[in-house]
Order: C-alpha cells, then structure tokens, then sequence
C-alpha cells in the first residue's frame, strides 16, 4: 500500500499548521514600570534607575553593579567572550516595577504560544537582567530549560537608546529578526518591546554598535492550574484536525491488518537520562505537538510519547551472474520502539540490540509500504513481523542522538 493513494492524509497533514514559535508586541511604560532597584558594591549600596528616560551616568552605575555574562554548555556555566560579550545581574539583585502579568504581556503570550493548551496557565520567573553594551553579543544559542515544566523565555527590552543588537530567531529551515531598537523607538510614548519563544528555538543576538540594550529576561513555566482562557483560533485549529483524522480513520485502506498512527514532534524537549519519564513528559508539549496530542484524547485514541531506536547493520548480499559471485554491501536498519528510556542497564552488546530491546517491550515497527520482517540472531533464528507505522508527519532528525 502506497501512502500517496490516501486521499484523506494529505488533509490531516494539511490540518496540523505548524504556527511561528515566538510571539513579539510593545507596552508603555506607564506608573513608573520602567523603575529598577538594585544593589551595588557588592550588596552593600542600592540604587534606582528609570529605564523609561535613563542618562549615562546611571547607566554607568547599573553597567558597574553587573557581572560578565557566562552561558550554559554541558551543564556549566562557562565565560568566554569571543562567544557572549555582555553583562548580567542575577534576580536576587534587582526588583523591577513592571508587572507582566497586569500589564496583560503573559495573557498574550498564551493566546500565541498555548496552541493545543489553550486553557493550561502559565507561569512567569523572572530570571535575570542584562545589560549590551557597545561590542557586546552573544553567538547562536538555545536557553537551558531549567525544568521539564519550562516551555519558553519571555525578553523584555527597555526603550534606551541603541542601535544594533537585533534578536534573530531560527527555527528549523526558518529565520525571523526581533529588530528592539527599531521597535522601542517607533513608539510614541516610552514602551518595552518584547519577544517570548519556546526554548528550543535557536537565537543569536546581533553586536550592539551604539548605546545600552537592557533586557530582562523570564522563565515561562506550565501550571497545573487551568486559569487560560480558551482562544477561538486554538478551537478551529483542534476541529480542523479532529475532522480530517476522524475522516482518515474510516478509510479501510489505511492499516487495514493493525499498527499504530506516528507522529514526527515539531519541538525538542529536556530529557534527564534516568529521571525523565516520558509519560509525564507528554504533559509538558508545546505548539502543534500539544494540539496533536489532544485531539488525538478527544478521539479516545490514546497517545504516548515514544523513543524509537534504530539499529543500522553493515552486510553484503551475495550476486551471482554470468558465472561470476560478486558481494554488494547493504545497508539494514530495524526500528525499536519502547516507551521508556529505563528499561534496560548499560549493556555491552556486541550483537543482537534489537533482540535486546525487544526483550524488554520493545516493538519492532516499519513504514506502512516496507516488509517488516526482521530475522534475529539468536538460535533457532526466528523472525519477527514488524508492526506498521503510519506516518503522519514524518520522525524529525533535529532530536537524534548516535551512540554505540
């Protein structure tokens, strides 16, 4: 059976719009939100800054009680400035007058970002402040989720004068620039511009050629509590994709002997090697993954997050023609699925992983237009039928790990 005879499918995948991960907006700066308090001389001495209408010299002051930026790589916090040229001043030692919860900046953020959680809360931690100065950037990078339950980072930039330090945000095959400079000043009265994006949305902040861009920068978590309210565009997403997958599976052409419907996750997610389980990490889904995931509950279809493996082996197939025995190398790659990462201590195997996995619940699984059959090496050699897999949207590479 040929996928491309489905003629529901091309529907369903049409159904899953894959929305731009980030949102951006502005917001005056009105009862002196723009105030900052901070400590200086080491916690010793507090100041004040407007950073609606700040001068020099209290930049200087702000600029002096900061600390060189590190960034996160394998789990530490390095200082190398050939990478991150800024400075940063971690929450413990400011408090800020904005609020981004009443100016309504996390409501809007929700109605952008909660695609398939339309009425999961959100919360906002605020994280840290940093100051660019003249020089100052920071090459591509991705924020470190500081748990299973953060989903995105909110940036707020202050209307100071500057000129550069642009945010560029890519994401797969995509790119979008977040111009603050251009923003803030287009404003008729002192307003932040602020851009919020799921986690693992690749940024870069582009060199500050002129003046101070202070930013403030949240960690956006899931609540438990169910406190959004739910968005007219989330609802018609949902019953596009319910319409169309509910169509698709009155097909009887589509896996007419069994197997499972697959799909591919649009975004990458923080799993601790032993501590993550992917059943509660289902619960944490973002944009298209989360709408997929439920739809597919108001379908009563039950679906899991799974961790496939694939065991690539080397061989040669044996050709004889003409009297002649040549060997032509091949190429075989066997899909396990399980749906926990814990199933199994550090072996050493030399030969039979897919035996292994199986073992432990693995499921071998293939395309719904290959074989699927899988010839072990144990003994006596028995072979093992593969269940089929329909693809809907296709396994992404962008979260594959290889290892021996």
């Amino acid at each position: 059976m040929s996928t491309g005879v489905i003629p529901d499918l091309s529907a369903v995948r049409d159904a899953i719009k894959t929305k731009q991960p980030f949102c951006t907006g502005t917001h005056p700066l009105t009862d002196n939100a723009g105030q900052l308090f901070f400590l200086t001389d080491g916690g010793e001495g507090a100041q004040s800054i407007d950073l609606a209408n700040a001068d020099d010299l209290k930049l200087q002051t702000l600029l002096g009680a900061c600390d060189r930026a590190a960034f996160g790589l394998d789990n530490k916090d390095v200082l190398d400035e050939t990478y991150r040229k800024a400075w940063k001043m971690d929450s413990s030692n400011f408090l800020t007058r904005l609020d981004v919860v009443n100016a309504g900046i996390i409501d809007h953020v929700c109605a952008k970002l909660m695609q398939g959680n339309p009425e999961r809360g959100v919360r906002s931690e605020i994280y840290k402040l940093n100051v660019y100065g003249p020089g100052s950037f920071f090459k591509v990078h991705k924020d470190t989720p500081r748990s299973e339950n953060m989903f995105g980072s909110l940036v707020v930039v202050f209307p100071i004068c500057h000129e550069g330090g642009a945010l560029h945000l890519r994401h797969k095959a995509e790119e979008w620039t977040f111009d603050s400079a251009a923003r803030t000043s287009a404003q008729e009265t002192p307003s932040i511009a602020y851009v919020a994006f799921y986690s693992d949305v690749e940024h870069e902040v582009s060199m500050v050629t002129s003046g101070y861009r202070v930013t403030l920068t949240y960690n956006l978590y899931f609540e438990d509590a169910t406190s959004v309210t739910s968005h007219a565009s989330t609802k018609e997403d949902e019953t596009a994709l319910r319409e169309s997958l509910s169509s698709l599976l009155k097909n009887p052409d589509v896996l007419p002997d069994g197997g499972y419907l697959g799909f591919g996750l649009e975004f990458m997610y923080p799993i601790a090697a032993g501590v993550t389980k992917l059943k509660d990490l289902i619960n944490s889904l973002k944009g298209s993954d989360a709408m997929i995931k439920r739809v597919l509950e108001q379908l009563s279809l039950d679906p899991k997050l799974t961790i496939i493996y694939e065991s690539v082996k080397e061989g040669y197939e044996k050709i004889e023609k003409d009297g002649h025995t040549d060997y032509l190398p091949t190429i075989t790659t066997t899909q396990v699925m399980l749906d926990e990462m814990d199933r199994f201590p550090n072996w050493q195997v030399e030969d039979g992983i897919v035996d292994a996995l199986s073992s432990v619940g693995g499921i071998v699984i293939c395309g719904v237009d290959e074989e699927g059959i899988y010839n072990d090496v144990g003994y006596p050699r028995r072979s093992i039928k593969a269940k089929k897999v329909l693809w809907i949207t296709p396994l992404t590479s962008f979260s594959r790990v290889k290892t021996s």
